[in-house]
């Protein structure tokens, strides 16, 4: 398992547990470095307050007012091309935020391989498909605060599919930004996943948003 972390979150961190590699998130090229000033641009300008009037969630919430916030958590597919490029040879790659490894039964030892298709990009969710119905608008949707399509806490990606996420999640953003909107990550990748459902295989759990692993894999 790899961890990605800054210099300031590195200090005093124990990183001797097995099977733990921790880098420097600072070496990455993510959007969090390269669209972080856009992005708050964004945030900040006229367009931006008259796509959200009306929106369901204030500006208390992270993604309407805190700088950084929606570049750093939209930075996850950026960080799978990372680990593929340091660490080739693998089937798979999956996400997992880092505090949720933590929880009730963390990550599983045994991953049943077999219940992956290697052209699915699989997400979970707890109520609604983005893959199924209409095509999702990104604006519609960010003013509905983001209903709960999609959990981006957990995502596994076939190893061929890695580097055409990443594209997709870019393209998307830089087409956000070009209409005046920013939005976070599991908001992005629902609209994604609305646009292209063919590539996504979308998994329920109406009462956990870290279940995928459990769902898909043997422990």
């Amino acid at each position: 398992m790899f961890a990605y972390l800054e210099q300031s979150e590195r200090v005093g961190l124990d990183i001797s547990l097995p099977n733990l590699r921790v880098f420097p998130m600072e070496d990455c090229d993510i959007l969090a470095y390269s669209h972080m000033e856009k992005d708050w641009e964004v945030l900040n300008s006229p367009e931006y307050k008259i796509l959200m009037k009306g929106c369901i969630h204030r500006g208390n919430h992270p993604e309407r007012s805190k700088k950084g916030y929606n570049m750093v958590t939209s930075s996850k597919s950026n960080l799978l091309v990372h680990t593929k490029k340091l660490c080739p040879g693998y089937d798979f790659y999956a996400w997992q935020d880092f505090g949720t490894a933590n929880m009730d039964g963390g990550i599983p030892k045994l991953f049943d391989l077999s219940k992956l298709a290697k052209n699915k990009i699989v997400i979970k969710g707890m109520l609604y498909d983005p893959t199924k119905g209409p095509r999702i608008d990104p604006v519609g949707f960010a003013r509905l605060g983001g209903a709960p399509y999609v959990c981006s806490a957990q995502i596994i990606v076939p190893a061929g599919m890695v580097e055409l996420f990443d594209n997709l999640m870019r393209r998307q953003i830089d087409f956000n930004h070009s209409i005046g909107l920013t939005d976070d990550d599991q908001s992005t990748l629902s609209v994604v996943a609305s646009n292209y459902p063919d590539l996504f295989d979308w998994v329920q759990s109406k009462d956990d948003w870290f279940g995928l692993y459990d769902r898909l894999c043997e422990r």
